[in-house]
């Protein structure tokens, strides 16, 4: 039997925190929301906040009990409004881009110098989900395993196939604890998660091979019966954490048709699971610079903007061998356009000043939603 870790960690942390918000901060994020929720485009650009390093997206709607949403490719920071006492001031989810690649120290030291900038002066951290995961390869099948193999509490195992290509398992979906136990190789084609395969490579994977993803997501009901809702107790317990989810939650058997399935042996596969050490809590599969900012997929943007190109070239009769002079050509002929349909749409203006004035409107939208901050951003 094949098996090889080629990664393993944290993937998701949800974190809350309480504590007295900053003065201010309630009546910018409301200011900033309002600016989302206009119609006016120029108005919708100006709804982010700099905090620290960081360009904040606020979006024009909160998130259940919590007013307010700010977001860029690090965090995700809901904020309650003045009225709601009951609830923890600040709500995070960490990326997961941020803890595969920096790890759960240096994503938790880069959160908390956001949360200083919200929070005056000392506040209660508290984890209110964790996902733990494991990305391997293997010759088993698990295509072929039947739900009763499956030894857990867990009442929902399901199986998920797209076409005729099995994708995974979930089993305890919606609970306090789930697994999900899926092909990542195919996810990340839908995610556009590359940079999995830089990670997956230092550790001797190669193009072709697919790697398999068990998951825990373990909620705050369970992190607390495991004492580890806080992150120094989550690093000294994640083996122990690990153990109690594949052990004493979740097993997979081989029917050896014993009608007492707790007589049924372990799974060779899942006693390689069972082995797997978290040793501490610096999970990092490589080490490079994150962005901020909330950047298109570089591959998605020339693919989808070069195809816009050919097929004006091919309308227009260009080839390859003129394809800049087709790109200057689209370029004028889109103005031409633009003005065309302000001057329609408003009588007696300039179309050429308000096709203008459009694009660089849509320009610093497009700066907000990408979290890029203007020269002259003053910070909270």
């Amino acid at each position: 039997m094949e098996f090889k870790v080629v990664h393993k960690g944290i993937d998701s942390i949800y974190l809350s925190y309480r504590g007295t918000l900053k003065s201010g901060l309630l009546i910018n994020l409301e200011s900033k929301k309002q600016l989302a929720r206009s119609s006016d485009i120029q108005d919708q650009a100006e709804a982010k906040m700099v905090i620290g390093k960081h360009c904040f997206e606020v979006k024009d709607k909160g998130a259940g009990v919590y007013s307010y949403v700010i977001v860029d490719n690090w965090f995700r920071i809901q904020i309650a409004g003045a009225g709601s006492k009951k609830v923890p001031a600040v709500y995070v989810q960490v990326s997961s881009e941020l803890l595969n690649c920096k790890g759960l120290d240096e994503s938790m030291r880069q959160l908390r110098t956001v949360i200083d900038a919200l929070i005056d002066g000392v506040y209660e951290e508290k984890i209110s989900r964790v996902d733990i995961f494991i990305d391997f390869i293997t010759d088993v099948s698990f295509a072929n395993v039947d739900n009763k193999e499956w030894i857990s509490p867990a009442r929902r195992i399901n199986a998920f196939w797209d076409n005729n290509d099995f994708t995974g398992w979930s089993i305890g979906q919606g609970g306090d604890i789930s697994a999900r136990l899926y092909d990542k190789t195919i996810e990340i084609i839908r995610t556009h998660k590359d940079w999995f395969k830089e990670i997956w490579a230092k550790q001797g994977w190669t193009e072709g091979q697919k790697i398999m993803r068990l998951e825990f997501e373990i909620k705050r009901l369970v992190l607390s019966q495991l004492g580890a809702l806080t992150i120094p107790d989550l690093t000294n317990k994640i083996n122990d954490i690990w153990r109690y989810c594949t052990h004493d939650w979740l097993k997979l058997a081989d029917d050896n048709g014993d009608v007492n399935r707790s007589r049924w042996e372990t799974a060779p596969v899942w006693s390689e699971i069972q082995k797997i050490m978290f040793v501490d809590g610096g999970y990092t599969g490589i080490q490079r610079d994150i962005s901020k900012s909330r950047f298109p997929n570089m591959k998605r943007l020339f693919v989808n903007g070069l195809g816009y190109l050919l097929a004006y070239a091919a309308l227009y009769g260009y080839d390859e061998s003129n394809l800049s002079a087709a790109a200057l050509s689209f370029l004028r002929d889109a103005g031409a356009y633009l003005d065309a349909s302000f001057l329609n749409e408003n009588k007696g203006t300039s179309g050429f000043t308000d096709s203008m004035d459009y694009v660089s409107k849509k320009i610093k939208l497009k700066k907000k939603l990408f979290n890029k901050p203007d020269d002259d951003e003053v910070p909270f």
